[in-house]
C-alpha cells in the first residue's frame, strides 16, 4: 500500500495524539493559510465560540479549560484566545467548536454567517461528537472532528489532552504546510 504525503502526515499527527484519551479524525486544511495564525497575534489574540457542553458544569469552565488549553496547544506565535473577545481584539480570527454536534458538520457550516442559528439546532445531545474550525472571517482555515473522551468533568486530565491535541491539530506547525501547484495545500515532511 503507498501513503500519499498528505495521508502519512495526517497519521503521524494522530499518532502523537494517540496517548490522548479521546479520538479525532483526519483534519480538513483545505482552507489553511500557514500565516493564519501570525494574523491572529497581530490582532491581538482569537476569539473561541463554543457551542454544546457535554458536562453538567458551569459552561464559564469548558470556556476556559478549551480557551486556555488551545493557547497552549498550538504552533507558532504565541496568541491569547478569548472566549468573551476584549474591545481591542479585532476577532479576524476565530475558533467555533460544537460539541454534541452531528458528524456532517463542516467548516464552511461552522465559519459561515448562519453559525447563531447551526450552533443551537445542530446540538444532538448525547452524541458525543465535537467539531472544531479555524476560522479566517467567514473562510474556514481547518475543520476537526472528533470524540472527546467520557469524563465527567471539563477539568479532568484526559479532556484537557483532548483539547490539547486540538489545539496541536488545528494549528499545525507551518514547515508542514506548502502550497502546492493548482491551489491546495499539503502536508509535507
Amino acid at each position: 500500500m503507498r501513503w500519499s504525503t498528505t495521508s502519512l502526515a495526517v497519521a503521524c499527527l494522530l499518532t502523537l495524539g494517540a496517548c490522548a484519551e479521546g479520538a479525532l479524525d483526519p483534519p480538513d486544511y483545505r482552507g489553511s493559510n500557514p500565516s493564519a495564525i501570525s494574523g491572529a497575534a497581530a490582532e491581538g489574540g482569537m476569539h473561541v465560540q463554543i457551542a454544546g457542553n457535554p458536562f453538567e458544569t458551569n459552561p464559564e469552565v469548558l470556556d476556559d479549560v478549551v480557551s486556555s488549553g488551545l493557547e497552549a496547544s498550538h504552533f507558532g506565535p504565541r496568541v491569547a484566545f478569548y472566549t468573551t473577545l476584549p474591545e481591542d481584539v479585532k476577532g479576524t480570527y476565530r475558533v467555533r467548536m460544537i460539541f454534541d454536534a452531528p458528524i456532517n458538520l463542516g467548516g464552511r457550516e461552522l465559519c459561515g454567517e448562519f453559525y447563531d442559528e447551526i450552533s443551537k439546532a445542530e446540538i444532538d445531545p448525547g452524541s458525543g461528537r465535537m467539531v472544531a474550525a479555524f476560522c479566517m472571517g467567514r473562510q474556514y482555515q481547518a475543520t476537526l472532528r472528533g470524540t472527546p473522551p467520557r469524563t465527567n468533568s471539563p477539568e479532568d486530565p484526559a479532556f484537557r489532552k483532548f483539547i490539547s491535541q486540538t489545539g496541536l491539530t488545528l494549528f499545525p506547525p507551518p514547515s508542514l504546510l506548502q502550497q502546492e501547484r493548482g491551489g491546495r495545500n499539503a502536508i509535507i515532511f
